[in-house]
């Protein structure tokens, strides 16, 4: 039992080895607890302080906001029965340290994410006491926008799902650019609530764009309320008005800034007429087409393109009424066509449409009568007239019969000054009684004939002074029937002149071109070439030469060719054709830069004149000396290295073009591979260097001594053997060919031949490795010894004439051969 020494006997219960003593009736203060068996013996004394009880009167505020961090303060006495840390527990879950600002205050931080009841409980580290405070009122306050898309710098409405309480504190917006990443605005601006407290509003920034608005009540910024806002500049009106046909479905086009709306926003725009009748909308980069239905009506209307209610652009459409036509003239000058009709709107969308694809300005005389200029078209026969009064719908075409007589075409446009040659004029409705004489400028044609209503055919006047000049045409009565001033003219040139022709021998078998010279020759008098039955186009380089191509011709003795024009032709004559020409050997094909040299070439040169030519370049040339029916010479000037076409050519011009040579500079070598080799010789040496394909039967010499014949890779190798040596000493290796020796001095080592006369021990047992000594004569260290020609054995001494060597377990019985070289030549005479 329990007993107090203040209270006597305490209620007392016995609980799983816990003696749990009631304090119920203690007064506060000092206490002493003594606990007796039931026999009243003594067992021990406790001290015990008891304290008051914490009593809660009220909570401020009773009320908090959702989305935000609240200081609740909760009143009271005797707080300081808590033992420290205190926690409030707002709901079910939410945990935070509380402030003890005195015995009868209790600070605590409620933070609540949607609008719900909490309720509030206050309880200390001692566990002693929990104590119930009350029940706290959350309410939502996250406000919608309006409308995401605004006028920039103009009030934002905010909606609220419940009346804003009068005593709320200050609200205020904070506008966030949505593509940074700063927690700082860009933007704040307080808000005016509504008489009915459901509604505020608040400016937004200046700027356009997207951004992130912000709700802050009083001090607290409501996390989780944010908006996604777009704001545009002022609305974006067409600079003009437009006009539209009545009655028809046509495309707006509005110009906005498509670069400051999002894609959802782009989702919900819509074209409007007049307010009340949506359309289709279709956007492009940079607008949006709406597809409106015109009314019948005539006069204004609006179209409106919207996004969630905000407009975004206008157009104003002048609505016309449909014309139509009732008869078409063509003015006596044909520069116009004259319409009769009504309905004509005078703008500057008054449009015709000629022949369906020509577009001609029209001239509003009244509303029933408008002039096509259809001045420089070409118009034939019937032709169709259609007018719009806005540009794009037009009428059903009227016809109008084109009976005037004119000018359309001239054949050839290019004739000579001498000889009268006939021009062909083509045009339409000629007048087959009238007498029509042709004008070149003011100079009468000495012969004019009328084929029929479409052509006349007339001579030119002989002209001493080239130029052009319009054409026309004068009938008898002196009327001038002309084209466009520079529409239709003929030009005036003096006939070609040929001085020379080269080459005057040509190849059977051989494409070739002959080249004339001479004086007034142009690329537009369709210039021909000819031969036998064949007519080939020729090629005028200049004023002064022109190219006759030919083919290979086959087996004839001789063609003649001439040249024909526009405005001429002459005869170049009889051309001899001799047997093909053909180099088939050119040697050598490599020679040296900066050096003269003698190339010869192997082939037919029984048709090869005297005082032929090698031709390396423009200013390189040598002389062709022909030895015998099947070789000659050239002596080649010296040249800068490159890769050069040998031109063969006599008096009559170039006969053969089919020679290469190369020039290339001053053979080198460098390296000797190996560099050394047994002394009984036949040791494969490659030569490493450069522009080596240049040498002439070049040949290795060893000590100055031995030659051994080269041969040629690469160009940057050749291969020789080493020969017999008497000796075992190192000796200078040069390469040199029948002109010259190279560049590059390099040395042999002709070494001792390597005799293996025992090998201890000479057997071994399968799969084991073995060590062995090889002795002989010649043996070090430099050696490769290989193990049936693929396996490399490690040498682990050398000295005396003697190798130890290391070989790896062989995996089969019989004999195992080995081989010795050096830098891969092979240095005994057998295995």
């Amino acid at each position: 039992s329990c007993t107090c020494s203040s209270l006597g006997y305490l209620h007392s219960q016995f609980e799983g080895g816990k003696l749990l003593c009631s304090s119920a009736n203690a007064a506060p203060g000092l206490h002493n607890i003594s606990i007796t068996t039931w026999s009243s013996t003594f067992l021990q004394t406790f001290p015990v302080v008891v304290l008051r009880k914490p009593i809660v009167s009220a909570i401020l505020p009773k009320e908090v906001l959702a989305r935000s961090l609240t200081s609740v303060t909760v009143l009271g006495t005797s707080f300081s029965a808590f033992h420290q840390p205190i926690h409030c527990i707002a709901g079910k879950s939410q945990i935070s340290e509380a402030n003890l600002v005195d015995d009868g205050r209790i600070v605590c931080q409620v933070a609540s994410s949607k609008s719900s009841n909490l309720t509030l409980a206050l309880k200390g580290s001692n566990q002693l006491s929990s104590i119930f405070a009350g029940t706290l009122v959350v309410s939502e306050f996250c406000p919608s926008l309006h409308s995401r898309i605004q006028k920039a710098n103009s009030l934002v409405q905010l909606s609220f799902n419940q009346s804003l309480p009068a005593n709320f504190p200050a609200l205020s917006c904070s506008f966030f650019a949505a593509n940074e990443t700063s927690n700082d605005p860009i933007h704040i601006s307080s808000a005016d609530i509504s008489a009915g407290r459901m509604t505020a509003s608040c400016l937004s920034p200046s700027s356009t764009g997207v951004f992130l608005l912000s709700t802050r009540i009083g001090n607290h910024e409501l996390s989780g309320c944010q908006s996604s806002l777009t704001l545009i500049s002022s609305l974006a009106f067409s600079e003009k008005s437009e006009r539209r046909t009545a009655g028809v479905i046509t495309i707006v086009r509005m110009s906005f800034d498509l670069a400051n709306l999002d894609q959802e926003v782009i989702s919900t725009a819509r074209c409007s007429l007049n307010d009340h009748s949506d359309a289709p909308i279709f956007f492009t980069r940079e607008f949006a087409d709406c597809r409106v239905s015109v009314p019948d009506s005539i006069g204004s209307i609006t179209v409106l393109l919207t996004s969630e209610q905000t407009p975004i652009a206008a157009s104003t459409i002048e609505v016309v009424p449909f014309p139509a036509i009732q008869g078409a003239v063509l003015s006596d000058d044909e520069s116009a066509v004259e319409l009769r009709g009504q309905h004509f709107v005078e703008s500057s969308n008054l449009t015709c449409l000629l022949n369906g694809k020509h577009v001609a300005a029209a001239t509003y005389l009244g509303s029933t009568r408008a002039l096509c200029m259809v001045h420089g078209m070409q118009l034939f026969g019937n032709v169709s007239v259609a007018i719009s009064n806005d540009g794009l719908e037009f009428t059903s075409p009227a016809l109008l019969e084109y009976t005037q007589s004119r000018l359309i075409s001239l054949s050839p446009s290019v004739v000579p000054t001498s000889g009268s040659p006939l021009v062909t004029v083509t045009g339409q409705n000629f007048d087959r009684n009238s007498l029509y004489t042709c004008l070149f400028g003011t100079i009468s044609s000495p012969s004019t004939a009328l084929v029929d209503a479409t052509q006349i055919v007339c001579n030119t006047p002989e002209s001493s002074i080239p130029g052009s000049f319009d054409v026309s045409l004068r009938d008898q009565h002196g009327k001038v029937l002309s084209a466009p001033q520079g529409t239709l003219s003929v030009l005036f040139v003096h006939r070609f002149h040929v001085s020379s022709i080269s080459p005057r021998t040509l190849y059977s078998g051989v494409t070739t071109a002959v080249t004339v010279t001479g004086s007034n020759f142009r690329n537009d008098m369709n210039t021909v070439c000819t031969y036998e039955n064949a007519v080939l186009t020729a090629i005028v380089q200049n004023s002064e030469t022109v190219l006759c191509p030919l083919p290979s011709l086959g087996d004839i003795h001789e063609i003649e060719i001439s040249l024909q024009s526009n405005i001429g032709q002459a005869g170049l004559g009889i051309f001899p054709v001799v047997q093909e020409f053909i180099v088939d050997t050119v040697i050598p094909s490599v020679v040296v830069s900066q050096t003269p040299a003698v190339i010869t070439l192997r082939g037919s040169f029984d048709a090869v004149g005297a005082n032929s030519k090698c031709k390396f370049t423009d200013s390189d040339t040598g002389k062709l000396a022909v030895l015998d029916s099947s070789t000659a010479t050239c002596v080649v000037p010296s040249l800068q290295r490159s890769n050069i076409s040998v031109v063969l050519s006599d008096e009559t011009g170039t006969f053969y073009s089919g020679i290469r040579i190369q020039v290339v500079d001053k053979a080198r070598i460098y390296e000797a591979r190996p560099s050394a080799g047994p002394h009984f010789g036949n040791t494969v040496v490659t030569l490493v260097g450069e522009e080596l394909n240049s040498l002439q039967e070049p040949s290795c010499v060893f000590g100055n001594k031995f030659t051994s014949p080269a041969t040629i890779t690469s160009s940057n190798s050749l291969e020789c053997s080493s020969p017999a040596y008497g000796g075992l000493q190192t000796v200078s290796l040069v390469v040199k060919d029948i002109h010259h020796e190279l560049v590059g001095q390099l040395e042999f080592d002709f070494k001792p031949s390597v005799i293996v006369q025992r090998i201890i021990p000479s057997f071994g047992i399968v799969g084991q490795g073995l060590t062995v000594t090889m002795m002989g004569s010649g043996l070090d260290d430099t050696l490769n010894i290989r193990q049936n020609s693929t396996t490399r054995l490690q040498i682990t001494s050398s000295r005396n004439e003697s190798l130890v060597l290391n070989i790896p377990p062989v995996p089969f019985m019989g004999p195992v051969s080995t081989e010795l070289s050096f830098d891969g030549q092979q240095w005994t005479r057998a295995p």
